[in-house]
């Protein structure tokens, strides 16, 4: 069995802000950043929906 850890994507929140468990708008990279995780999912053979 195989763990895959992935990361949060970045927010539009300054460096140095606090924003713990509000809900914040993703970064302009946000997009292209999830696609690359899926197609590097795809990659190692992992089950996509």
């Amino acid at each position: 069995m195989d763990l895959v850890l992935i990361r949060h994507p970045a927010v539009a929140v300054e460096p140095g802000i606090c924003y713990g468990r509000s809900d914040v708008p993703l970064a302009a990279s946000a997009e292209a950043a999830a696609r690359a995780v899926r197609a590097r999912l795809a990659a190692l053979g992992a089950p996509l929906p």
